[in-house]
């Protein structure tokens, strides 16, 4: 629980009495080693994609999916990655050139800047969530974030914390490589300019299988706050200090509002991660179900996983969350529900349950919900 509250007090440090939202340091912030811009690289060039964050000692990122969709638009084989409405297990980010800039101070106030490339993925169909594994030099410290598999409480509050506002000052918005080479990787903030945003926002409605199909496909939640250009991706904080869920975007559900992926359907995903052997000469891959790297530890979380409802359903596992009891009413399977003002059904002691879309393949079983 320490972590998750000096992850709180983190956010807080620097929030103006009563706002809502509040910028923190751009550089140096010891959150700059946990929370990452996401940027694609060109040739030479990076452009700014969204954000991303660290989840695991063991080095994995997350972010969303539609920042690596958006990334598909210049990989070679994009146009066939892109045709697919879901990507299923591994996929590599090594061609596409996804890369996290991971900043902090060292010794005498000196700011280092780092770009790590994202490898090996993985996607959580059909939510809008993906995990890379980065590889990161040893001398570097890096902050994982604890996680919550559980669903917040309507009413509570969230934190959405990513960089927006991005500019560039060498050339058309793009970061060029010759530059920081030339200056050691020195003054980067002379140049490259962002801001690392805090938004509030309470949680208002749940949606089990997501918005709309082609809005935050996966199971949701909303906010009444929107969040800024580039957030997409990074972390939504609950009121205990752990990430609850992923910003997808603002303004879907309704003008002034959020929507917010939940981690509760990637338990089974098997997640990507590896270390270097021999002082680099040697680097060993693997891939572990969520579930596993939580209960050895090398994911932090709060607990909540215990909260998760599995049902098996012909070839595969159905996954659904446990609600309270006050929060019913606002559990809706879509956004059409809302419309509607139709809640979804809870099963037996509260939980609820992903029910089988027409378009789900039921070919091979599948890991996740």
């Amino acid at each position: 629980m320490s972590e998750a509250r000096s992850l709180t007090a983190l956010l807080e440090e620097t929030r103006p009495k009563g706002a809502s939202a509040w910028d923190l340091p751009p550089w140096g912030h010891v959150l700059g080693m946990g929370i990452y811009p996401l940027l694609i690289q060109l040739d030479s060039e990076y452009i700014p994609m969204g954000t991303a964050f660290c989840m695991s000692r063991l080095g994995i990122m997350a972010t969303a999916m539609h920042n690596v969709r958006e990334a598909f638009k210049h990989h070679p084989r994009g146009s066939r990655l892109l045709a697919k409405r879901h990507l299923e297990g591994n996929f590599d980010l090594g061609g596409v050139g996804l890369s996290v800039l991971h900043n902090s101070m060292r010794q005498r106030d000196r700011l280092t800047v780092n770009l790590w490339p994202l490898l090996g993925a993985v996607a959580a169909p059909p939510t809008d969530l993906v995990f890379a594994q980065s590889r990161i030099p040893a001398p570097f410290a890096f902050m994982p974030l604890p996680i919550s598999l559980g669903v917040p409480r309507i009413g509570s509050k969230v934190l959405c914390v990513g960089y927006c506002d991005t500019k560039i000052d060498e050339g058309d918005g793009r970061l060029r490589l010759e530059s920081p080479r030339k200056r050691g990787l020195d003054g980067w903030e002379d140049y490259y300019h962002h801001r690392l945003r805090v938004v509030e926002g309470s949680v208002t409605e749940v949606f089990l299988q997501g918005f709309a199909p082609s809005y935050a496909s996966g199971a949701c939640f909303a906010i009444d706050a929107p969040v800024d250009h580039g957030m997409s991706g990074g972390p939504a904080i609950n009121e205990a200090g752990f990430v609850c869920g992923i910003t997808w975007a603002s303004g879907i559900a309704k003008e002034g509002t959020s929507l917010i992926s939940l981690l509760y359907p990637a338990f089974l995903t098997s997640l990507p991660f590896g270390f270097d052997l021999q002082d680099g000469r040697f680097r060993f891959n693997s891939t572990q179900p969520m579930m596993h790297l939580i209960a050895r530890g090398a994911i932090v979380t709060d607990g909540s996983e215990r909260l998760v409802h599995f049902k098996p359903e012909e070839n595969r596992w159905r996954i659904g969350p446990l609600v309270h009891r006050d929060d019913w009413k606002h559990v809706f399977d879509d956004g059409h529900g809302l419309e509607e003002k139709k809640p979804s059904a809870p099963e037996a002691g509260g939980a609820f349950r992903l029910r089988r879309r027409p378009d789900d393949s039921d070919s091979e079983p599948t890991e996740g919900s």
